[in-house]
Formats: C-alpha cells, structure tokens, sequence
C-alpha cells in the first residue's frame, strides 16, 4: 500500500491500517499529534477506528507550546 505522509509518499506491506497502526510503523511517540485525513481533523479517540487506504494522503502534525 502507498500513503502520501506529511507530502511524501511512502510504501507499506500492509493492504490497510488504522492511523493508531500507522503512527506506531513512523514511530510517533509524541501525545500531542494532530492528524488530519481527508481534509478533517482525526480526534484521538478515533486514531483506533480510522482506517487508511491505498494512495490515502494524511498529514501528521506534532503540536508544540512553550511559555
């Protein structure tokens, strides 16, 4: 399966897989990722029950505050 990543595209053995699966492959480990697909933002709880698909483009954003 072929995803486009943060606008690179990337290959994977996998046929589908939930952006949980996803996140854990790239090695995201960062509590604070926003990830947009299809336009809209994934809530956390639903990282588990989104599943991603061939030539899918998904964008992964690590959400940083400082003070």
């Amino acid at each position: 399966m072929n995803l486009r990543v943060n606008g690179i595209m990337r290959e994977f053995d996998e046929t589908s897989m939930t952006v949980t699966e996803l996140l854990k492959i790239l090695k995201y480990s960062f509590p604070n990722i926003i990830v947009r697909y299809k336009e809209y933002t994934v809530p956390k709880i639903q990282f588990d029950d989104t599943i991603l698909y061939d030539k899918d483009e998904i964008s992964i954003i690590h959400n940083m505050s400082g003070g």
